[in-house]
């Protein structure tokens, strides 16, 4: 009894919204999400969408790669704790701000072909390009904890050998930006190439409010 109820509590871990089981993005060894491209995805848009997980991982890496970097200069002092503690919070934000804010959002408008949530994509994908490009010029007043054209530069004159770790993440956020520029050229390709228009998504926006209304005023007579 015990084992089997152990192992129902395993399979109900597994499982998640809908019914449907967690895969990702370590299947057996840590999963939170379900994950199927090619199962949920219609082919039409299925490009765009893993283009735009390409972006994603590449930027996760990116900022793991980030951290340890600043993680470096820290230890030759001359990135100090400032520069370390900014990339942790870079780290630990991003990741699954990216995953939650617009990642998702686009496996999400994709696979509901829904017009309104393709626009919360490009809004929050806005912020992330920002951010990109931010994060390639890497200035210096960032307190190296960004691997940038500047904070390279830079480092390259305090210590050669940690200026060299800075090229290779520097490297790394140029293919995020590119990724991410080609991500959002598709992921637009295919919000037009299927009909979607900017006056849809704002019925879409207006539907959505007056039901938001409406279930709010039910609610309040019970």
């Amino acid at each position: 009894m015990e084992r089997r109820e152990a192992d129902v509590a395993r399979r109900e871990a597994t499982v998640g919204a809908g019914g449907k089981e967690k895969n990702y993005p370590f299947p057996g060894f840590f999963v939170f999400d379900h994950h199927d491209i090619d199962g949920e995805i219609p082919e039409v848009a299925r490009a765009s969408v893993k283009m735009a997980h390409y972006s994603f991982i590449a930027l996760t890496v990116s900022l793991f790669y980030n951290f340890f970097f600043a993680s470096a200069a820290a230890m030759f002092e001359f990135g100090a704790v400032t520069g370390w503690m900014m990339a942790a919070v870079y780290l630990l934000c991003g990741v699954p701000g990216a995953y939650y804010l617009w990642y998702r959002r686009i496996y999400s408008a994709c696979k509901r072909d829904s017009a309104l949530t393709y626009m919360w994509f490009f809004l929050v994908y806005l912020f992330h390009l920002g951010f990109c490009f931010y994060a390639v010029i890497g200035m210096t007043q960032t307190e190296y904890s960004l691997c940038g054209i500047s904070n390279m530069s830079k480092a390259m004159k305090e210590n050669g050998a940690v200026g060299g770790v800075f090229v290779f993440g520097m490297c790394l956020f140029i293919v995020t930006m590119g990724l991410s520029i080609n991500a959002v050229r598709m992921v637009y390709a295919t919000f037009r190439g299927t009909g979607h228009t900017l006056q849809e998504a704002k019925n879409e926006m207006a539907r959505e409010g007056v039901r938001g209304a409406a279930n709010a005023h039910a609610g309040s007579r019970v």
